[in-house]
């Protein structure tokens, strides 16, 4: 409901109902007020210009009255009808700004800036950004100073719903305790700082030419032929064979005595099978930084699933040696290669809090910390 606070112009009328033939009580007289400002207020609004009208809508509000002006320096009381949304795609968070946040939405619709809008699917989602608004309720000035607040919040307004207006908190996916907790446990266990300080330095290496290189691993990871294969699995093995660096210093790609080239150290017979078997409709170049990882992880996945079925170790000796010297035990010291993989992998695995940190990139400044001289 909106009515106009002051200025109340009296109006006249009779002592009874000429319709209902009976005195008009309180509530009548109440009422024909109400309807009489609901017109006049309409009529105000209509002839502004489009760009400052001032516009109502439905909210959800923990608050009983927000009092805002228009851009005639009216003071209008705005009762917000609180409502269910017909649609909710998202379980949300309530921040608990939101009614001020609120009171910030309906300022900015009052002077002609829009926060929703169009179909439901087009709907955007808007950063408010830091607002001064004048406030009139007395029960919000009891903290405030000379009726001005000063709002600055990092809610996202979302306006994906039918036409409530939602706010989301973001927040830091670990505190500060955590991450120190972590970083102590860390440096406290000699080999969980040397595997850390080894795949943090090849995360970040393999920055120099993929754009965040743990997000396209997961990417991949989730194609039909990486299956079986596992981020604590790949990125170890990257380590190993190149320590994420596909590229010298003079820009040619690395490669090994036995042309293996790459982050995955990829032969010219591997780039071929798997090409076959894999990516005939789009061939993958070993030379290219996402091919070379594509076609090892799907090399990785056809010795885990088609060749050893599941027993680890082979599959990552046949990696090195190839399948079928894994097959009869001509390891060439691929059998050491595969251990210390499995052990990268076993305290990833039994580490799960620092493993996530360390693929989220909250453990990268704490690096030279973990270094095991």
């Amino acid at each position: 409901m909106i009515k106009t606070v002051g200025n109340m112009n009296m109006i006249n009328f009779r002592g009874t109902s000429a319709q209902r033939n009976e005195d008009i009580d309180f509530y009548d007289i109440e009422q024909m007020f109400r309807n009489r400002d609901k017109q006049n207020l309409r009529k105000q609004v209509t002839s502004q210009p489009s760009t400052h009208r001032t516009s109502v809508r439905s909210h959800t509000h923990n608050s009983e009255k927000v009092f805002v002006k228009n851009s005639n320096g009216d003071i209008l009381e705005y009762t917000p009808r609180v409502r269910q949304s017909a649609k909710k795609k998202h379980k949300k968070r309530i921040s608990p700004l939101a009614p001020m946040a609120l009171t910030a939405a309906i300022f900015l619709s009052s002077v002609g800036i829009s926060t929703c809008g169009g179909r439901e699917e087009d709907k955007p989602v808007q950063t408010v950004e830091p607002t001064t608004i004048i406030i009139s309720d007395p029960d919000i000035l009891s903290n405030s100073a000379e009726g001005i607040i000063d709002i600055q919040t990092t809610e996202t307004l979302n306006t994906e719903t039918d036409g409530i207006a939602e706010f989301e908190t973001s927040k830091a996916p670990y505190s500060e305790a955590e991450i120190a907790n972590a970083v102590e446990a860390i440096k406290s266990d000699t080999t969980l700082s040397n595997v850390f300080y080894n795949l943090i330095a090849t995360k970040n290496n393999m920055e120099a030419c993929l754009d965040n290189p743990i997000e396209t691993l997961e990417e991949l990871l989730c194609e039909p032929w990486a299956k079986g294969v596992e981020i604590e699995l790949l990125l170890p093995q990257i380590f190993f064979e190149s320590s994420g660096l596909h590229y010298r210093e003079d820009g040619t790609v690395r490669s090994s005595s036995a042309n293996c080239n790459g982050f995955a150290q990829i032969s010219e017979g591997v780039e071929h099978d798997m090409n076959q078997n894999h990516f005939s409709d789009n061939p993958q170049d070993r030379d290219d930084p996402l091919g070379n990882i594509m076609l090892g992880i799907a090399f990785d996945s056809e010795l885990l699933n088609k060749y050893f079925e599941g027993d680890m170790f082979n599959a990552l000796a046949g990696y090195n040696c190839g399948p079928r010297n894994a097959r009869n035990g001509n390891y060439y010291g691929a059998d050491e290669y595969a251990k210390d993989i499995i052990g990268y992998y076993n305290i990833l695995k039994n580490n799960p809090q620092y493993t996530q940190m360390l693929l989220d990139g909250a453990l990268d400044e704490y690096q030279n910390g973990f270094f095991v001289g």
